[in-house]
């Protein structure tokens, strides 16, 4: 073959390489701020609904406590309304942009809750349906850690900055937290002594 011929097959395969590439990238480049978007719509999503299921679940232990009463038109009914239909539009937002793992567990918290105001319409035991809710609840919470990552981007982080403050924050205990999380569920009422 002619001296040519190698020359031109050579650039032609080098155009068909460069162009290949230069395919690859713009379709990264394009997929990248979906990716981003999705992720921070994924993180909205989950954020918003632990946030209303936790109000949801501080209301159902007052309705399981006996310290707040459920009548039809009332503070509490009309307040486990209103998050009710806001934890509705949550879930179907999230719907559209969680995994289907990840959005199975809101729905099946959403199943949890009507189990507890279908018992709490009827007047029966709550304490078992209010343990299936937030049995459900952590469920969510952990499969939303997953999805936001928050596990790999924290062992990243405390790589990159050290375990000092990692182990301090163990060395707390869980009796510290456990305060805390009470203090959380008795809705700003004060610890009796």
């Amino acid at each position: 073959m002619d001296a040519t011929i190698w020359v031109s097959l050579g650039g032609l395969a080098a155009t068909v390489a460069a162009s290949a590439i230069g395919f690859y990238y713009t379709h990264k480049s394009q997929r990248t701020p979906i990716r981003q978007e999705l992720y921070k719509l994924q993180v909205e999503c989950l954020s918003a609904f632990v946030v209303q299921a936790t109000r949801m679940q501080q209301l159902a232990a007052a309705f399981t406590s006996g310290t707040a009463t459920f009548s039809s038109g009332g503070v509490e009914d009309m307040e486990w309304e209103s998050l009710n239909a806001e934890i509705l539009e949550i879930t179907q937002r999230a719907g559209l942009v969680l995994t289907s793992a990840a959005y199975s567990t809101l729905t099946a918290y959403r199943a949890s809750q009507r189990d507890f105001e279908d018992a709490l319409i009827a007047g029966t035991d709550l304490l078992a349906a209010l343990q299936a809710m937030q049995g459900a609840f952590a469920s969510v919470f952990m499969v939303g850690r997953e999805v936001v990552g928050a596990d790999s981007l924290s062992g990243e982080t405390i790589r990159l900055h050290g375990a000092d403050g990692y182990e301090s924050m163990n060395r707390i205990g869980s009796n510290a937290f456990g305060q805390v999380i009470g203090a959380l569920w008795r809705r700003g009422k004060p610890t009796s002594k």
